[in-house]
């Protein structure tokens, strides 16, 4: 599939989240129960998105360990417990697309088409992010996104998130 089929563009709204910061190796897959327990407890595993963002420290070649943050979206009448942080993801102009097998390879592709591509360019303000949807068995599906502006002059055919 040629990458112009893949990459989708979408308005996502800014979301009141419970974000909880880990150190993982190799994968976040490992660490996601953090937050799905207090969405099955919450009763918002079918509403609620799930989120997740490398943030530092970042693997180096001497280590595979990095940090990750995971963030969930809630309504606005959930307490968010001590041990989550409630944040705000901001809205705006995303560029979404499904990551493969490998995804830093996606991301690496991914990153290289949008840099390469003259009507927008990355906000470098609001954090990429990886969403998780339930996949086959324990496997989840992830979508990435890049927050992206506009030119001006161009105009793009975005969907709209909720």
């Amino acid at each position: 599939m040629l990458m112009d089929e893949k990459i989708r563009f979408v308005m996502m709204p800014e979301m009141r989240t419970v974000s909880k910061y880990v150190i993982v190796r190799e994968t976040p897959d490992d660490e996601i129960h953090v937050v799905k327990d207090f969405l099955h407890e919450q009763c918002l595993m079918g509403t609620a998105r799930i989120f997740g963002c490398a943030k530092e420290p970042y693997a180096t070649e001497e280590t595979d360990s990095y940090g990750w943050v995971f963030y969930a979206s809630i309504p606005n009448c959930i307490r968010v417990p001590d041990s989550l942080v409630e944040c705000t993801l901001p809205g705006g102009l995303y560029a979404a697309m499904p990551a493969g097998d490998d995804v830093t390879e996606s991301w690496k592709d991914f990153m290289e088409y949008i840099n390469k591509r003259s009507m927008y360019t990355c906000d470098t303000y609001r954090t990429c992010l990886e969403e998780f949807t339930p996949g086959i068995g324990n496997a989840y599906n992830i979508t990435l996104y890049v927050a992206v502006q506009e030119h001006e002059g161009s105009e793009l055919d975005c969907e709209t998130m909720n």
